[in-house]
């Protein structure tokens, strides 16, 4: 995080930094397989062309971010963009996936 900018970085390589704008819920992801890619909310904002070494170490998330972090999730699979378009529609305010029905008698 960078003055109200998002960006990835891995094994020396950065995506482009992409604007935030503040007071609002967003869903960031990174994903890294064959490449670094950065989504904000859902799309694909950013990547860089990378290979995976032998992943291990320190994990920093969020240096410099200031304001709530609501849920981190890791993962050993680089997971697809529709899967991240998902999660967006499923944690989003709108709900977009849940529907609430009349209560059953």
């Amino acid at each position: 995080y960078d003055q109200g900018k998002v960006f990835a970085r891995a094994f020396g390589l950065e995506t482009a930094k992409v604007d935030v704008p503040a007071g609002a819920w967003r869903h960031v992801a990174v994903t890294l397989s064959d490449r670094l890619v950065l989504y904000l909310d859902g799309k694909e904002a950013g990547s860089a062309s990378a290979k995976a070494g032998e992943l291990g170490g320190e994990v920093v998330v969020g240096a410099g971010f200031k304001g709530e972090m609501d849920e981190l999730q890791l993962s050993n699979v680089a997971r697809a963009g529709a899967w991240l378009q998902a999660q967006v529609a499923s944690q989003s305010e709108s709900g977009a996936l849940v529907r609430v029905g009349e209560a059953e008698a």
